[in-house]
């Protein structure tokens, strides 16, 4: 069975690395109540089913930060722990897909379900569409 859904994780500062942290309230935050009850299996604090899932892993971005100079980039979840009010990401990005600039993403937002209060808010999101799928439709328009 083909994947459709993917995670949106946008942090307020730039990813450092191969480990960062979000605040624990802001999970799942922009996603579909009944998506979200098929990935909150054994708790609110169960991340081992959406780790499964590709990953847009992008910095906040305003009308006002200049988003063209931000970058995402796609990747997968390693392992989610929560510590106090706070995850801790392990993650790895995906060497086949070059980053992508927010400005390109915020172009192509309504096909990733992406809405536009989510470039500049801090959170993780589920989204139920094939993330590869519209990267590939777009490829040729795309500004990395």
């Amino acid at each position: 069975m083909i994947r459709l859904d993917y995670n949106l994780i946008v942090k307020a500062g730039e990813w450092t690395g191969k480990q960062d942290r979000i605040l624990a309230e802001r999970a799942f935050r922009y996603t579909d109540e009944l998506l979200k009850k098929e990935y909150v299996v054994n708790g609110p604090h169960d991340f081992s089913t959406a780790c499964k899932l590709p990953t847009i892993f992008m910095q906040e971005s305003t009308s006002s930060s200049g988003s063209i100079a931000r970058v995402a980039h796609v990747g997968r979840l390693l392992n989610v722990q929560k510590a106090e009010k706070k995850l801790i990401l392990d993650f790895e990005y995906d060497g086949d897909v070059p980053p992508i600039s927010n400005s390109f993403l915020e172009r192509i937002a309504p096909d990733l379900h992406i809405t536009p209060d989510e470039f500049g808010t801090e959170h993780w999101a589920i989204k139920r569409v094939n993330i590869f799928e519209v990267l590939f439709r777009y490829a040729e328009d795309a500004i990395y």
